[in-house]
């Protein structure tokens, strides 16, 4: 009896005890919010506004979905000489609260998911053809817009894009 008495009094001082340490907040380069897209002016456009509503990850919204989409680069894709670009594109931005996208960023990887460069030439069409893209919809919500972060992954496959999720 005396042992399971003991047991419980040193868990109880011991929780007692981490319950009553402080942790240090350190001040560092993260953004305040995960997945922030923070303004970058040598990328983005400062004409582009960011609505102060929260702003969350949404499945894309846009006019006739994705077939839109993929009809869309379907059309617009040229692979000219990229036979040897293997691996995954993901651009992730944002769409305001007027439906219209900014602040772009792109991260290429294998099909190991391991970062990797691609042809400069082939990362600027597809980033382009992301810009060009109109159509988007913002969230709507008891009659009030809504910005949100998103993103398109492109499969790539020989230069050809076999896939474009979500």
């Amino acid at each position: 009896m005396n042992r399971t008495l003991l047991l419980i009094l040193t868990t109880l001082l011991t929780t007692l005890c981490a319950c009553g340490q402080t942790q240090e907040v350190k001040d560092d380069k993260y953004s305040n919010q995960v997945g922030e897209i923070v303004f970058d002016e040598k990328m983005d456009d400062p004409a582009f506004k960011v609505a102060d509503t929260l702003a969350i990850f949404a499945k894309p919204r846009y006019e006739g979905e994705k077939p839109t989409i993929v009809r869309y680069f379907t059309e617009n894709y040229k692979n000219g000489g990229f036979e040897k670009v293997n691996g995954y594109v993901i651009i992730r931005f944002y769409v305001n609260d007027e439906g219209k996208a900014g602040k772009f960023r792109m991260q290429t990887m294998d099909f190991d998911y391991q970062p990797v460069e691609f042809d400069k030439k082939f990362c600027d069409q597809i980033l382009q053809h992301t810009k060009n893209f109109n159509g988007w919809n913002p969230i709507q919500y008891e009659g009030k817009s809504y910005g949100y972060y998103c993103y398109l992954s492109f499969k790539i496959v020989n230069g050809e894009i076999k896939e474009i999720m979500p």
